[in-house]
């Protein structure tokens, strides 16, 4: 189980909150302040989760410069007042921030999905299980909670 303390409770709420915004800004046709709020909750709400230091680590880093500048600048674009063109940016620049974990990068080299083609080496990957059998211990949730630098207990 994960202990969260009182601010990375506080955290999960601004997170859960702006990612809530972002979706129903997208729904009422890109409008432009629900898109704005969403953004700003949730990049608070990350830095209540894993920390200041930790936020500014995990986004500075020299190789994934080129993903937080399109983050962060969809972010921008958006409070400017151009959704359609900043939430395109921010998408890209998510998935470049979270396409560089080692652990889910394997996901994206080979395996189309498991709704298009059921391999059964997808879900071993995916359960943490090796072609031996043995089991790894590694999910991939655990995994990404892992990079973001929750307390990972078990």
């Amino acid at each position: 189980m994960i202990s969260l303390t009182d601010s990375q409770k506080i955290g999960m709420g601004l997170t859960g909150f702006g990612v809530f915004f972002l979706f129903f800004g997208m729904i009422l046709f890109f409008d432009k302040a629900l898109l704005a709020i969403g953004n700003i909750l949730f990049v608070a709400g990350l830095a209540f989760v894993i920390g200041l230091e930790r936020t500014f680590r995990f986004f500075f880093q020299k190789h994934k410069m080129k993903a937080t500048s399109f983050f962060l600048g969809g972010v921008c674009v958006v409070l400017i007042g151009w959704p359609i063109i900043g939430v395109v940016l921010e998408v890209y620049g998510f998935f470049l921030l979270f396409r560089l974990l080692p652990c889910c990068n394997r996901l994206h080299q080979k395996d189309t999905g498991p709704w298009l083609h059921p391999k059964p080496a997808l879900h071993q990957r995916i359960c943490g299980q090796s072609e031996r059998g043995q089991h790894h211990g590694i999910t991939l949730t655990s995994c990404m909670q892992i990079s973001l630098g929750l307390n990972v207990a078990g």
